[in-house]
């Protein structure tokens, strides 16, 4: 969120609020929700009880990451509190459960390019209206549902604890490999926020930064071409 516009522009972050806050709602309940469901269906019976699953925002958000995240783009949602020991098989149950809430990030993603697709064959063909006017307010909420789901997944598939990504190395390193790489999982979240941080104030070392741009626009580029190709057909 740029919230330079706070000072030169309030109206137009208000408006840029307008979009964002139900965006990051919506993106993180159903990340969170998505990690509970799959550890249901790996064996993990406690799920039911614990209230996870579900896109209530209320059951997932946590105060200071909420805010964090608007503030700086950086936050987190609380975490689903998982037993690997009910899983039939703890590191694939693991691995499956972590990369659920990514993969439930780019399903929102592909889901809001469609439907902002859509929004943008209705105002084509509408010209003008009232109609037109929702269409548009429509259509950029998509963007930023799209914009924001695909930063989120792929952020969260770093492979550095806490982030999923390191679970997710349980399906492919050896297990010698892994177990030794996870005795150090307690100091991955300064590693972490150590590359944040020196990315914020060297851009030339901004490692996370600079893949996630360019991993975004690639898949984000690639997934309007795909359906405004598509929809093109029917102009």
């Amino acid at each position: 969120m740029d919230l330079s516009l706070l000072r030169s522009d309030p109206i137009q972050f208000l408006l840029n609020m307008c979009y964002y806050l139900p965006c990051i709602l919506l993106s993180l309940s159903a990340h969170e929700a998505a990690h509970a469901y799959a550890a249901l269906k790996m064996g993990d019976e406690s799920q039911r009880y614990r209230g996870r699953i579900s896109l209530n925002p209320l059951d997932h958000v946590e105060p200071v990451g909420f805010l964090a995240l608007l503030l700086t783009g950086f936050g987190w949602a609380k975490p689903v509190q998982v037993n690997m020991y009910n899983f039939r098989d703890s590191r694939k149950g693991m691995a499956i459960t972590a990369i659920a809430g990514p993969l439930a990030n780019f399903l929102l993603m592909i889901a809001a390019v469609i439907l902002g697709g859509l929004c943008d064959l209705a105002i084509f063909k509408l010209g003008e209206g009232f109609a037109v006017t929702v269409l548009s307010v429509l259509s950029n909420f998509f963007f930023y549902l799209a914009l924001l789901n695909v930063g989120l997944g792929l952020f969260n598939l770093i492979p550095i604890p806490p982030l999923d990504g390191s679970r997710v190395l349980g399906l492919i390193l050896p297990d010698r490999i892994y177990y030794k790489v996870m005795q150090y999982e307690r100091y991955g979240f300064l590693v972490l926020i150590g590359l944040l941080f020196i990315g914020n104030y060297i851009p030339r070392l901004d490692i996370i930064g600079n893949w996630l741009y360019v991993a975004r626009s690639f898949v984000l580029n690639g997934a309007y071409d795909i359906v405004y190709g598509f929809l093109n057909l029917f102009v």
